[in-house]
């Protein structure tokens, strides 16, 4: 997120003096402590939010980026989530390549941004 170092543990502070969690309980109105409880009309936003429920067969090529290792600490913004939906990609056979702290996952192919365009895109 713009103006926030250090996302990959959801404790990096942003300008407001809020972490990634804060900010996404807030905007789901729910504590984490509270998340057996949450009301239907929440869990089904949060569903409807959720990249892995929008993935279909025939799907633009992805490329999924994160910063650190797969065996970093778990945080809101980690390479895991990535790892769920590459193999969920995978399953549809649309193309998705993840990297993770500087490194292709799998069989995914090491690339820059602009590369990935260019390969995939034409761009």
């Amino acid at each position: 997120m713009p103006g926030c170092a250090g996302s990959q543990t959801g404790r990096a502070l942003d300008k407001t003096g809020s972490t990634a969690y804060q900010r996404f309980e807030g905007f789901f109105q729910y504590q984490r402590e509270d998340l057996d409880g949450l009301s239907k009309k929440t869990y089904k936003l949060m569903e409807e939010v959720s990249p892995i429920n929008h993935l279909r067969k025939g799907a633009p090529p992805t490329l999924l980026r994160y910063n650190g290792p797969l065996d970093t600490p778990f945080g809101i913004h980690h390479a895991s989530f990535g790892q769920v939906i590459k193999d969920r990609m995978d399953l549809l056979g649309a193309h998705c390549d993840l990297i993770a702290g500087g490194k292709p996952v799998g069989d995914s192919k090491p690339a820059t941004i602009a590369g990935f365009l260019k390969e995939h895109l034409g761009v």
